[in-house]
């Protein structure tokens, strides 16, 4: 046994098969390489069918014959008399060795593909055998992958939105659920404020339009019905203070109640929310949806203590005292900007966040009948629709930038306008006029916009001297964006960005300078979005879990951007459906109430706005193969995995079209090329032919010891 010689044989198909086989019989060691996931007969010939298979069957059982399916040879290097062949293994995502081939996994799989084959429609899931008109050998099926979901490389939350789009296309609206909550909380919350970057990475754009993806992330869950509490063990690897329980500080209490931490959150206002309790109005998010989504975090066992100003009432003293191993800052940033402009102290004047908290906690809140609001951001926009609903008359926003580069979202802007909010563009204010004490309008300037770009990527305008006019006002509300009081936590050593007010931290970590407390959202960004402020969240809560288990906060964190997935969109064949737009409440009703004005999809508006999903990553990691797999044959996790295969000679084998059209790689050669043969036959298809040509190629390479089996 000591000389048993050994070799690789390359190819796809019979020819490749009989050549391992003769091997194996004379007593050589053979590793068959193919590219090919399984064997199987594409041909009609009944004699050639049988003469496959008998030897198909023949070689998978002959114990000197090793396979390597989907196995990409890529080059050769001979060193010490042998070869080294190094190979990339393409992932199927089964265990051929456990896969019974029992279709249960394409059977469930929620993804369907649809492509166009020389004018036909070939259409197949995302798992399936790789050749479903015949037989092939092994069973085993294969999952096809394609990079990561544009969409899902774009959500800072990394939410498997392709996954999610998939189950609604197949009406499993709880296991949508299930997938979103597996990541990320709030559900509720972000299919109504999110600003929806996964929508401009969309693929499905490059046609039409992109799905609309935060709609389907809200009816997700408006349409789940009751679901169970499950409250998690106590947290016994230490307690965490959380200050602030907007969007940043839940997620991160979240993340942290998984890792089997305490968390527990303070709050200074009487109810918790942060931002959404205080400053989003009630017709974009309703009051119940805010406290529902929050509520199943205190079912999980998250504490939320409110009424509680940290700085104030209690200093982190207390906290440490109290056990507490680490503290994240999330206290947002409700700081208002000032104008800093003569007549900004007259009685009509309002800062958008006072304005916007009087009008969410009292509904007969005073405001004028003639009211400019000044700024163009998310803020600015909702308090012209709060006020439009309140004094039934004239409401204008007032912006020193082009319409193009108004920095609030394009819906809300379009919303506000169908509700009878004016635009009055390229107006800076220079100063508020008043009458005997009280505001009466605005003189502004007209602007141009230079080349310089400013942090939030718009060009810095500049006001055009002589160019004075005035905006009638008997209210103004000043909205140019909110800055974080952090000083007012009294930390010593904090270090403040004085001129944002915004707290310093690593920006990998989110540690402050202050060993064991870390900050994110609002507070150390500026005004962002929800979506922003909880992946900051997350972010902290990998952190204080590395910090208090004596782990290294940066090491393994800096990753390239994942690979995206391309669709060949001549190829595929897609549903011709157009986007579903968010149906609202009719105008009349819309402009009287403070209740949410968009009423969401319908289960066929999900269902059908899902199916248009080009699924550009096919398999979709919805994860219901995996559920229906008694076999547990079904890995999702893993790439393609390079392998050295060591051999004494190397018999290279054409692609065979007429059995499989696997592609078969090229090889490249280094060091001495002798022992790799490229096998052509001529034409000729007996095994009496090759076996001659494989006898007469062993015996010139020495291999005359291992052919003492009788065979010729």
């Amino acid at each position: 046994m000591g000389n048993t010689k050994s070799a690789a044989v390359i190819g796809n198909g019979l020819d490749a098969l009989q050549a391992a086989l003769y091997l194996a019989q004379v007593g050589v060691d053979v590793k068959f390489v193919t590219s090919s996931p399984a064997f199987a007969y594409n041909g009609n010939d009944a004699a050639g069918q049988r003469h496959f298979w008998s030897t198909v069957l023949e070689a998978i059982k002959h114990p000197r014959i090793e396979f390597f399916y989907n196995t990409l040879s890529a080059s050769a290097d001979r060193a010490g008399g042998r070869y080294r062949i190094k190979t990339i293994h393409k992932q199927s995502y089964i265990n051929d060795e456990l896969c019974t081939g029992c279709k249960k996994c394409e059977e469930n799989c929620s993804t369907r593909l649809t492509f166009s084959r020389d004018g036909v429609n070939v259409t197949r899931h995302a798992v399936h055998k790789p050749y479903p008109l015949g037989k092939s050998v092994p069973l085993a099926l294969q999952i096809e992958k394609n990079a990561i979901a544009p969409c899902r490389a774009a959500c800072p939350l990394g939410i498997n939105v392709q996954g999610f789009v998939a189950l609604l296309a197949n009406n499993k609206t709880a296991e949508a659920y299930d997938l979103i909550n597996s990541t990320a909380p709030l559900g509720g919350i972000l299919g109504r404020l999110c600003k929806h970057p996964c929508e401009e990475k969309c693929s499905r754009s490059k046609l039409d339009s992109p799905l609309s993806i935060r709609a389907l992330h809200r009816f997700t869950y408006d349409n789940i019905g009751p679901i169970e509490k499950s409250p998690l063990e106590d947290g016994i690897k230490g307690k965490v203070a959380i200050i602030g329980s907007g969007p940043a500080g839940l997620m991160a209490a979240w993340e942290l109640k998984k890792r089997g931490y305490e968390p527990t959150i303070f709050e200074s206002h009487s109810t918790y929310g942060g931002m959404l309790a205080t400053g989003i109005p009630r017709f974009r998010m309703s009051r119940e949806i805010r406290e529902r989504e929050i509520q199943r975090l205190i079912d999980m066992g998250i504490k939320i203590r409110t009424g509680i100003t940290v700085g104030r009432d209690i200093d982190f003293a207390y906290l440490r005292e109290r056990s507490y191993k680490a503290y994240f800052l999330a206290i947002g940033a409700m700081q208002n900007n000032r104008l800093n402009i003569p007549g900004e102290d007259l009685e009509g004047v309002i800062d958008c966040m006072s304005f916007l908290l009087l009008l969410n906690q009292i509904d007969d809140t005073f405001v004028g009948s003639n009211i400019l609001i000044i700024g163009d951001g998310n803020t600015a926009v909702d308090s012209a629709r709060v006020a439009i609903r309140a004094n039934k008359g004239n409401v204008k926003i007032a912006s020193w930038t082009i319409q193009k580069e108004l920095t609030a979202n394009q819906d809300e802007i379009e919303e506000a306008l169908e509700e009878g909010v004016s635009l009055e563009f390229s107006a800076y204010p220079v100063e508020i006029l008043g009458e005997g004490g009280r505001v009466t309008g605005v003189r502004c300037r007209r602007t141009r916009l230079t080349d310089e770009v400013m942090r939030n990527g718009r060009h810095r305008p500049e006001p055009i001297p002589g160019t004075d006019f005035i905006i009638d006002a008997d209210h103004i509300i000043i909205a140019i964006g909110q800055s974080a009081n952090a000083s007012q936590l009294n930390i010593e050593g904090l270090q403040i960005d004085k001129r944002s007010g915004t707290i310093k931290v690593n920006p990998l970590t989110l540690e402050t300078s202050v060993s064991g407390i870390f900050a994110g959202g609002d507070c150390m960004r500026g005004p962002d979005n929800v979506v922003d402020a909880m992946a900051d969240g997350r972010r902290a809560a990998e952190s204080i879990d590395r910090y208090l288990s004596g782990k290294d906060l940066q090491e393994g964190r800096l990753t390239d951007a994942p690979q995206v997935a391309e669709v060949d969109l001549d190829s595929i064949v897609t549903s011709p459906a157009a986007r579903t737009g968010m149906p609202y409440l009719d105008m009349e009703n819309r402009k009287n109430t403070y209740e949410e004005t968009t009423l969401g999809l319908s289960p066929k508006q999900a269902a059908e706005e899902a199916g248009r999903c080009l699924s550009c990553a096919l398999c979709s990691e919805c994860m219901e193969c995996v559920k229906v797999c008694k076999a547990g044959a079904i890995l999702h996790e893993g790439e393609g995995q390079s392998r050295e295969i060591e051999a004494d000679i190397i018999w290279k084998f054409p692609a065979s079209e007429i059995y499989n059209g696997s592609p078969q790689s090229e090889l490249s050669r280094t060091g001495n090329a002798g022992g790799i043969y490229d096998f052509t036959h001529n034409g000729e298809n007996d095994v009496k032919s090759m076996a001659a040509i494989i006898n007469t190629v062993l015996n010139k390479d020495g291999f005359g010891p291992c052919l003492r089996t009788g065979r010729t």
